[in-house]
């Protein structure tokens, strides 16, 4: 049964002769107002409210991504090894986050090659790094001329310097000459906190490596590591002296803070003293000639004094990491150079 709505009887009786209709639209008008009024009320609070959850989310975003507040969100390092797999992702947070970025500053940050060789104390470093006898050199392209950019992260924080293509040529003692780039980088924190921290330094040659160069390479790297842990020969005393030396100064002159030049100092000469400390324990007892097999017990080794050991197959390198907490020595070796050509230092 269907029950229908009773509609509204016209009132029979006449209205009072005083009544005007238009004397009664003001009121009309009076209370459709104050009908709409709630609804203003009601936008208000729901504006505030709104409000006040686009601040909490846009903390809790901060939050999430902040490198103080969440360590792991600037990790580009991947936190397993890779060895015989190809992985071209090893970079450390500055060049993973910001190198590809349009630059944030408007200076004029062009130098020559020899200058910007020059500007972080990298030419030393990379001869440190090629040859521990000092039998290498790096040549600027006489000329040449490079950018500098930077790249400012309100949101985050963090500042990143970068110089990309340094046109330069390597030798050696048996007369090599191998033309090539170097690629700096550097990242630090712009806030209250002195990390996260970052430093790169890597010659890329302009030849290409085959599959027996790696092969060889990675023989010889992992020969390097045996003897360095088991104490016999200290093929790394040129790279401990050079990461406990770096000074801040040159980090300053390139711009980066006091702050983050010693935090990056600070972490170099921390990672030179694990390496020391590494040699001089010399309790590894293994001196394998099967590469794989000698690299899983170093990686044992490493695990119980304290440190993660990673050797990273990349498209022109092999990355050796070597880790303590969160702070992280990266020492690349080049199967074309057979040497070591470039280093790496990031904390978060």
């Amino acid at each position: 049964m269907k029950i229908r709505r009773s509609q509204s009887v016209p009132d029979p009786r006449p209205a009072p002769a005083n009544r005007s209709p238009r004397r009664n639209r003001p009121a009309a008008a009076a209370q459709k107002a104050a009908a709409r009024r709630p609804f203003p009320r009601f936008a208000a609070l729901t504006l505030a409210l709104l409000a006040g959850s686009g601040l909490c989310l846009f903390l809790l975003a901060r939050w999430l991504i902040l490198p103080g507040a969440q360590v792991g969100s600037l990790a580009a390092l991947p936190a397993y090894n890779m060895v015989g797999k190809k992985n071209d992702q090893g970079n450390f947070w500055s060049m993973a986050q910001y190198h590809d970025l349009p630059p944030t500053s408007s200076g004029d940050g062009r130098l020559f090659a020899l200058e910007a060789l020059d500007q972080l104390g990298s030419r030393e470093q990379l001869e440190q790094l090629m040859q521990s006898d000092g039998r290498c050199s790096l040549r600027a392209a006489e000329g040449a001329v490079v950018t500098s950019r930077d790249y400012n992260d309100l949101l985050q924080e963090v500042t990143c310097w970068f110089i990309d293509d340094i046109p330069c040529t390597f030798s050696d003692y048996t007369g090599r000459e191998i033309p090539g780039t170097v690629d700096l980088s550097m990242g630090w924190s712009s806030g209250f906190s002195n990390l996260p921290v970052c430093y790169t330094v890597l010659f890329h040659p302009q030849q290409s490596a085959g599959e027996e160069a790696f092969e060889k390479a990675y023989a010889s790297l992992v020969d390097d590591l045996q003897q360095l842990c088991s104490g016999s020969i200290d093929t790394f005393y040129s790279i401990e002296t050079m990461l406990t030396t770096m000074g801040s100064e040159p980090l300053e002159s390139a711009g980066m803070t006091w702050e983050g030049a010693c935090a990056l100092t600070d972490l170099s000469a921390r990672m030179g003293h694990t390496l020391e400390q590494l040699y001089s324990s010399g309790n590894f007892p293994y001196d394998l000639d099967d590469p794989e097999q000698a690299d899983a017990l170093l990686q044992n080794h490493f695990s119980q004094q304290g440190l993660s050991l990673q050797i990273l197959r990349l498209e022109e390198f092999y990355l050796v990491l070597i880790s303590s907490n969160n702070a992280t020595l990266g020492l690349y070796y080049s199967p074309v150079l057979e040497t070591w050509c470039g280093l790496g230092l990031q904390e978060l």
